[in-house]
């Protein structure tokens, strides 16, 4: 039983401490739905490098209403895009619409959390860096 334990004990070990020994030097956008709608979610997250030609899809799932979703990213300057999908209450019907932080950019740094919120200010909805 001494035995099964210690070897228990070892393969358990360095799972526990592999969680985020290694610096990867890279910072993280927080995405954060504030909308107030739970028929409306964040289903895809796009991130452009200031002074590249597009955008890249860096998250593609369901951010649901006061929920967040971190993003690892690469030390640079970033504007973001998300598509917000709104699903009409008792339907299979939804509608996607895009919004972005347009030519406003924020300099993601090593180990640092930006943060970036869709939400609904009453007469219409956009995202915004916090």
């Amino acid at each position: 039983m001494k035995k099964l334990f210690c070897l228990f004990f070892a393969l358990l070990l360095p799972a526990f401490f592999s969680c985020k020994l290694i610096d990867d030097g890279k910072g993280t956008l927080v995405v954060r739905n504030e909308v107030g709608d739970t028929n409306t979610v964040i289903s895809e997250v796009y991130v452009k490098v200031k002074g590249s030609s597009g955008y890249n899809r860096v998250f593609t799932g369901s951010i649901k209403n006061d929920r967040s979703h971190f993003i690892e990213l690469e030390p640079d300057y970033y504007s973001v895009k998300i598509v917000a999908t709104t699903t009409a209450p008792g339907t299979l019907i939804s509608t996607s619409k895009e919004y972005t932080t347009g030519l406003n950019y924020k300099e993601i740094k090593k180990d640092k959390f930006v943060t970036v919120i869709f939400a609904d200010d009453g007469s219409e909805k956009g995202i915004y860096f916090d």
